[in-house]
C-alpha cells in the first residue's frame, strides 16, 4: 500500500477462517484511525478509516 498518502480506506471483512495469508499493509505502519463502523446482518462489518488527525 505504499502508493502514496491514504486518505481515506473503507474495507468489507467477512468472518471467514483462513489460517495464513498476506497482510493488507505487508507489514507497514500506516497513521490512520477508525472513524466509524458498521455491522451488517450477515457478519459482514464496515470499517471506515481516515487519516491520522495532526
Amino acid at each position: 500500500m505504499s502508493s502514496g498518502p491514504l486518505d481515506d480506506l473503507s474495507l468489507q471483512i467477512a468472518p471467514v477462517i483462513a489460517g495464513v495469508g498476506r497482510t493488507l499493509a505487508d507489514g507497514e505502519q500506516i497513521p490512520i484511525h477508525l472513524a466509524a463502523t458498521r455491522a451488517l446482518d450477515n457478519g459482514v462489518i464496515e470499517p471506515h478509516y481516515t487519516s491520522q488527525p495532526r
